[in-house]
């Protein structure tokens, strides 16, 4: 009885599961012959005991056993069990792309975690990456900081860098336009952002007061990370970038009007908030730059964002 449990859990292969096999007799096998359902341990010995590699369905197998897992990380005793898996090589890797062969390494093993579609879009193939899908990453994301692997996340690695073309041109209006959006935008930092920033606002503030909006013809956007002492970096297009300069912000956005229109929708509301430090309230602030001065005050008024002190 000890390679049998009552119900089935993804992924184990080491034990037989009896209720699709005798559903009618549970109550025999629960309480007579002591049959469990798949424990927390039974999963960990699982991972532990498999000889990764020798299967082609082994990565999906390891999936099935971490989306199990997943379920018993808010127990109270599951951290110090799943931690004892960091000395497994229980993780999939993949060098390439084209290279179909996997590689299994523990959590000290060299490679990174594409936890960003465009991120595993810029790096896949030209680093060893995990071999599971930004979705997945996600996903596993409670089990991955009990392994000690939040480090090789690669949001939290992978570096930026512009660069604007020599081609660029004050624009006066959208200058202008953004510049009387200030005191709005303020209102929105001063309701969200954490306490620990509310001085920080005041320089914002300035920035935004003095701000300039360039419009350029192009914007080259450098992803790059080190990886065994080589720089290997990523060069795409942008359509914006946000700076500070002299106590200002400078913003660069596309000349061509079709792909500016694109960027006023989309792109730009998020780098306000980004710049404010309230990333999850670009909504608003995208209905700040498409108002009309007279409607902003109603619809701040609105989303029970009070005026600032004095104004």
């Amino acid at each position: 009885m000890s390679a049998c449990i009552w119900s089935t859990s993804p992924g184990l292969r080491s034990k037989v599961a009896l209720s699709h096999i005798w559903p009618e007799c549970e109550q025999f096998f629960r309480l007579s012959l002591q049959v469990k359902d798949a424990t927390l341990k039974t999963i960990v010995d699982e991972i532990k005991q498999t000889s990764w590699g020798s299967d082609t369905n082994d990565v999906n197998v390891t999936k099935s056993l971490f989306a199990t897992l997943q379920g018993f990380v808010h127990n109270y005793s599951a951290g110090a069990k799943i931690e004892g898996l960091m000395r497994t090589a229980c993780l999939p890797i993949r060098n390439s792309i084209s290279d179909s062969h996997i590689l299994w390494t523990t959590s000290d093993g060299t490679f990174f975690i594409a936890d960003r579609e465009y991120l595993q879009n810029s790096f896949a193939g030209k680093v060893p990456t995990l071999e599971f899908s930004v979705d997945e990453a996600y996903k596993f994301r409670d089990i991955f900081k009990l392994l000690n692997l939040s480090s090789k996340h690669l949001s939290n690695i992978v570096k930026e860098d512009n660069e604007i073309s020599a081609s660029r041109e004050l624009d006066p209006r959208l200058t202008a336009k953004f510049r009387s959006k200030t005191v709005a935008l303020i209102r929105c930092a001063q309701h969200w952002s954490p306490m620990e920033m509310k001085q920080e606002i005041l320089q914002r503030r300035s920035e935004l007061n003095d701000l300039e909006v360039f419009r350029v013809s192009k914007i080259t956007l450098r992803r790059y990370l080190s990886h065994q002492g080589q720089i290997i970096s990523v060069d795409s297009e942008a359509d914006l970038y946000f700076t500070r300069s002299a106590n200002r912000l400078l913003v660069y956005l596309p000349a061509e009007e079709a792909r500016l229109q694109l960027v006023y929708q989309l792109d730009l509301p998020e780098q306000f908030a980004k710049f404010l430090g309230i990333d999850e309230c670009s909504i608003v602030i995208s209905a700040i730059l498409r108002s009309e001065e007279a409607a902003i005050d109603s619809l701040l008024d609105r989303k029970g964002i009070p005026k600032l002190q004095g104004e």
